[in-house]
């Protein structure tokens, strides 16, 4: 799986499941640190954007070594490695998600196979939005080379189709349904009755 073990991915989405809708966060979390100034930087970028909407999300950023993600506080969590331009298309990817919730609503009517293809489509529309601005914002090559060019050929829909067919990932690409899909059977696990 793309550079990550199958734990990460699961740490990872668990990481943004469930605390999209109220993020009131003070510190980062162990190994990451705000920088106000470059956080200032990345949403300066995203003005005049079709992201500038959600630049009045009330979420922290935080800095550190990766993966980028969304806490279940809402903070946001980015890579400290990355150019600007590319950092702030990014940054719009994971705003996307404090502003829209968790891609994996457990607590939404379904099966697991249902909410799962509605995560990958919240997933699908926060790269795609990402990929525009990459190229808005002039950031270069992106690091999801297949998702790319899944992009390229077909849009949203076309990373939508990427992701599921790639359940553990691919280049640059976490294992999303892989990780989605066993949270969600774990969530019902342990809401069966006994």
């Amino acid at each position: 799986m793309a550079g990550r073990s199958l734990t990460q991915a699961v740490a990872l989405v668990t990481l943004i499941l469930s605390g999209c809708e109220e993020p009131k966060v003070d510190a980062c979390p162990a190994g990451f640190r705000a920088n106000p100034a470059h956080s200032e930087r990345l949403k300066a970028l995203l003005q005049g954007t079709e992201a500038a909407r959600l630049l009045s999300a009330d979420a922290s950023v935080c800095f550190g070594p990766g993966p980028s993600a969304v806490t279940e506080d809402g903070v946001v969590l980015m890579e400290s490695e990355e150019a600007d331009e590319g950092a702030a298309a990014r940054l719009a990817h994971l705003l996307l998600h404090v502003v829209d919730g968790s891609p994996l609503n457990l607590s939404a009517d379904g099966t697991c196979d249902e909410l799962v293809d509605r995560a990958l489509r919240a997933e699908a529309r926060a790269y795609a939005l990402e990929l525009r601005l990459r190229d808005a914002l002039r950031a270069g090559f992106s690091p999801y080379t297949d998702l790319e060019r899944a992009f390229r050929d077909r849009g949203e829909e076309g990373i939508a189709d990427y992701l599921r067919s790639h359940p553990r990932g691919g280049p640059g690409i976490d294992g999303l349904g892989w990780a989605y899909r066993i949270r969600c059977a774990e969530n019902r696990a342990k809401s069966a009755p006994r």
